[in-house]
């Protein structure tokens, strides 16, 4: 994330003290972003934008078997239907009739449509079947979504419970070797969990239709397990072999917050050793599963769990203070404008607004978003962002030292 240079921006970046002009709590947070880092939080983005059907709901259902409910979740009105695809799904809850609500629905690919299209194929008491229409990455994600959703909670009851200075007992961290072999950090050990709950591709299709195989078959079918294992010590299944922090390291403050590493729930991973296994099975069954769902009978849902970091640093950070007047005007070169060849926006001196351009590097599987949660401690809701971003009046000069 981030902009080009700004004109007519305050001089002072990652490394300079900020103009008079800059607020001192701006100028903290900045540095103490660069310094600790943030919450590794998944994005809400991974839980959908219809709060009446997130997608970790639906991958509870799924984990729970119960494909009616994950139906009802998948076909449930969204803020972002037409007119037609309301009336489509309207129709098809009041009548249970697919082929009805299909001539409703757009011609256009949609979730919807392949669902009432099993629906219309396979018969409408064979939910199963209509759900191994979706794409098997799209099914996955309902499944991993449930994954981020129990880590986001225990990540804030980490935090709150033992704050956020270091390792304490019982905490996991990954062996340095792991750590240097490259195969195994962050978001490379997720990347590697999902290649382990790949399966195969049909395997919900198989199940629908009676064939499926059982989770013993699925547990030694795992095709990432040679990439991880290349990467220092390994557990049995691929994934990197935590160590559980002693008493004595924790009073010796070992580790740091910044080792510090708490599973995605599955059937291969290690429970912390210490309050937060408890937190993870209350969260379970706030879904209604235990540990043991993971192990579905359906080959693809058997999920292997992964480890990610608690707290990530954001790399090469930099900043720099840009004045102006307009909200409208960008303040910053989007790669459209790069392209057509457009200048830098140029800032104003003496401009009542103060924005911050930022320049940062993060690993895949962070989020920007989060990243930018933690330091204006605004929420990253769609609907609040909204609200932001609805033009208003320049500020006057009473306004404007109000503000600061």
């Amino acid at each position: 994330a981030g902009g080009g240079d700004a004109g007519g921006g305050d001089a002072g970046g990652g490394d300079g003290a900020p103009s008079p002009l800059v607020p001192s709590n701006v100028q903290a947070a900045l540095e103490g972003l660069r310094t600790h880092g943030f919450p590794n939080y998944f994005g809400l983005q991974r839980f959908g934008a219809n709060v009446d059907a997130a997608t970790h709901e639906v991958g509870a259902a799924l984990l729970r078997a119960d494909y009616p409910q994950a139906l009802r979740l998948l076909l449930a009105p969204s803020q972002d239907d037409s007119a037609e695809e309301l009336e489509a799904r309207r129709i098809f809850w009041s009548t249970q009739d697919a082929v009805a609500a299909l001539r409703l629905l757009p011609r256009r690919p949609s979730v919807a449509r392949q669902l009432l299209e099993g629906l219309r194929d396979s018969g409408s008491s064979n939910v199963l079947a209509a759900l191994s229409r979706l794409p098997k990455n799209l099914r996955s994600m309902y499944l991993h979504a449930l994954q981020s959703w129990v880590w986001n909670h225990a990540a804030s009851e980490r935090l709150r419970r033992y704050g956020c200075e270091a390792a304490v007992e019982g905490d996991l961290v990954l062996p340095p070797d792991a750590v240097a072999g490259g195969a195994a950090t962050g978001a490379e050990i997720e990347a590697v969990a999902c290649e382990l709950d790949a399966g195969g591709g049909a395997a919900l299709a198989e199940e629908a239709a009676g064939g499926a195989d059982g989770a013993e078959g699925a547990e030694g079918s795992d095709s990432g397990v040679g990439k991880a294992a290349k990467g220092g010590d390994s557990g049995p299944h691929g994934l990197p072999e935590p160590h559980v922090v002693t008493a004595e390291e924790a009073a010796a403050r070992t580790y740091s917050i910044e080792d510090v590493v708490l599973p995605l729930p599955g059937t291969k991973v290690v429970m912390p050793q210490n309050e937060l296994a408890e937190v993870y099975t209350e969260l379970l069954a706030r879904q209604r599963l235990e540990p043991a769902s993971f192990h579905h009978k359906v080959k693809e849902m058997v999920m292997p769990g992964a480890y990610r970091r608690l707290v990530q640093r954001p790399r090469d950070l930099s900043w720099q203070y840009f004045r102006y007047t307009d909200p409208r005007v960008p303040l910053a070169r989007t790669d459209l404008a790069r392209l057509r060849g457009d200048p830098e926006p140029q800032g104003v001196a003496d401009g009542p607004r103060l924005a911050v351009v930022l320049r940062f590097t993060l690993p895949p599987s962070t989020y920007a978003t989060m990243l930018l949660r933690e330091l204006t401690k605004q929420s990253t809701d769609l609907t609040h962002q909204l609200e932001l971003n609805q033009p208003h009046v320049a500020p006057t000069s009473a306004e404007h030292a109000k503000e600061e």
